[in-house]
């Protein structure tokens, strides 16, 4: 059966943490049997090697403890969905049939050139913590995200990134406030403060590597604007994303 949405999904240590994100998964989407969810999984962690569950289709890649860019760099390149969302294990779907509306959006633009995010119930609109693209825009992008990263900032590069796309006259950053997954983070008190949450930290080093990074946005983004240039159809078979579903968001 074909993949519509591939979830790319290092984890650690979070047994618990992955079965409330199966169940979640299991019992909202519209179409189950239509997303695979890849796991890069550490070679000395048995436990989360035996995460199972019949209800879903789990890939599961062994390897050693790499930096989080290329462990979800290797999870796309294993992964088979029309579209990827770049996620974590203390994520939970809240919305029924959120899948459904992250396909119907991304046709709305037939070039593939979107970010689509919902509702985190910490950032909101203001960061897409858990991003959808599509894989044409991976694809053109090198992969999902740059390798170099180690934990932080993931999120924050896609983001400008396409508010770089909008500054270029393309605005694709596509909140969807009711489809929530939400961020169960130790940060607004939804989860203990754990050994992966403390390897995450933010610290100087990360925002560093951010902003020395801001040439290759600015790059990808020109690169994604001659792709929508040249894939746009005449401008009479395109009709219009209203604004209440489709924003070009600003920080």
């Amino acid at each position: 059966m074909d993949t519509d949405i591939s979830i790319l999904l290092p984890t650690r240590g979070r047994v618990a943490q992955m079965r409330r994100f199966l169940d979640s998964l299991a019992a909202t989407a519209e179409s189950p049997e239509r997303i695979e969810i890849v796991l890069y999984l550490d070679h000395d962690d048995p436990d989360s090697q035996a995460i199972a569950d019949k209800r879903l289709r789990i890939v599961k890649l062994l390897g050693e403890r790499r930096p989080l860019g290329v462990m979800t760099n290797v999870c796309y390149a294993a992964s088979s969905g029309r579209y990827v969302l770049l996620c974590g294990d203390d994520s939970v779907f809240r919305t029924r049939h959120w899948d459904h509306a992250v396909k119907k959006m991304f046709a709305r633009f037939p070039d593939g050139i979107a970010l689509i995010f919902g509702d985190d119930l910490i950032q909101g609109p203001n960061l897409a913590t858990t991003p959808f693209l599509s894989r044409t825009c991976c694809r053109l992008l090198g992969g999902p995200c740059p390798p170099i990263y180690q934990n932080e900032y993931i999120d924050t590069h896609i983001f400008d990134l396409f508010l770089k796309l909008g500054e270029l006259g393309h605005h694709r950053l596509i909140y969807l406030p009711n489809v929530v997954i939400e961020h169960m983070h130790h940060v607004v008190g939804k989860a203990e403060l754990d050994a992966t949450y403390l390897s995450k930290m933010p610290c100087e080093q990360s925002h560093a590597l951010f902003a020395a990074l801001e040439p290759l946005r600015a790059k990808q983004a020109r690169i994604l604007e001659r792709h929508i240039r040249e894939a746009a159809p005449p401008a009479a078979a395109l009709g219009p994303v209203r604004p209440e579903t489709a924003q070009g968001l600003r920080l």
